[in-house]
């Protein structure tokens, strides 16, 4: 068994007993070993995961990546991105994926992960719409992308 597969089993049992909801969301999940992702990352269908990354997380750490991965997929990310700047959609979706793992007990986030308390509990369109307001621009941005092109297969 692979270090992934291993640290996928342990992250399903744990998400199983602790996060019933997201395990069932993990169940659909088509997992991808791809070391050309810095971290990890997904098209909307596949989640991609770097294996030298995995292996340095703890097992609440990489709970939390699986499942900010899985909540970009449920919720449509790539799909609903349409015609939007990449990178300020990515950190927008971020930030909403964030706010609501933050909030679960049995997990938790990697350090510099992208966290704003007061836009988390918006949808990523109107964390977009506010960013773009503000001025805030794709310089400003300064991270490992995550949202690939969809997956048309």
């Amino acid at each position: 068994m692979s270090d992934i597969q291993s640290l996928m089993s342990g992250s399903t049992l744990r998400l199983r007993k602790n996060e019933p909801f997201f395990a069932t969301l993990l169940l659909f999940a088509d997992i991808v070993i791809d070391d050309s992702v810095q971290t990890a990352a997904t098209d909307g269908r596949k989640i991609y995961l770097n294996q030298d990354y995995c292996s340095s997380l703890t097992n609440k750490e990489f709970d939390a990546v699986i499942l900010h991965e899985v909540l970009h997929c449920a919720l449509l990310h790539t799909s609903r991105m349409r015609e939007r700047n990449k990178l300020l959609w990515n950190y927008a979706g971020d930030i909403v994926v964030n706010g609501q793992i933050r909030k679960l007990e049995h997990i938790t986030l990697p350090e510099g992960v992208i966290i704003d308390e007061s836009l988390e509990e918006y949808s990523t369109e109107e964390v977009y719409s506010i960013l773009l307001s503000k001025g805030f621009e794709v310089k400003d941005i300064i991270f490992n992308i995550d949202l690939l092109e969809p997956d048309r297969s």
